[in-house]
């Protein structure tokens, strides 16, 4: 197990036979299982283009859009230096390029086809969904794709 413990954030991978958990402050926010990898591999087949993604996880978001070839390129904003240090620790490397910030506070005069919430929305976080689709519309291409990961879409 891989530990990093911060000022702010005690972030640790546990590994077990059903898959890797990303703890945030004994807090579960990710498992790396079959049920996540579809549904982050749903998300990142239907990318194109240059794509922005707010959230790193596990990386899982990040390992199914190197594999798909619609995809031109990809930039993860991750809020939490911990995540990906935890993550290196613990893969060996992190997939894609990855900016530490929080993504409400990402400023760029570049634009994506795609912007993947890398985030979990479920349907009674109303507010939450319409900050990052208010954020994201900002940063999107003409016709592009905002793809929200969670229960929203149910």
């Amino acid at each position: 197990m891989t530990r990093v413990i911060s000022k702010s954030k005690n972030v640790e991978i546990k590994r077990q036979k059903s898959g890797d958990f990303l703890v945030i402050d004994n807090k579960v926010w990710m498992i790396d299982d079959k049920h996540n990898h579809a549904e982050m591999k749903a998300l990142s087949d239907q990318c194109y283009g240059r794509v922005l993604v707010a959230g790193y996880g596990l990386g899982m978001v990040q390992k199914h859009l190197t594999e798909n070839k619609s995809v031109d390129s990809f930039l993860t904003i991750e809020i939490s230096s911990d995540v990906i240090e935890v993550c290196k620790n613990t893969y060996g490397e992190i997939i894609g390029d990855v900016t530490i910030l929080d993504f409400y506070d990402f400023e760029t005069d570049e634009t994506w086809d795609c912007i993947v919430g890398d985030i979990w929305f479920s349907k009674q976080d109303v507010e939450l969904m319409k900050k990052f689709t208010e954020k994201a519309e900002g940063l999107i291409k003409t016709g592009g794709e905002i793809l929200l990961w969670g229960d929203n879409n149910g």
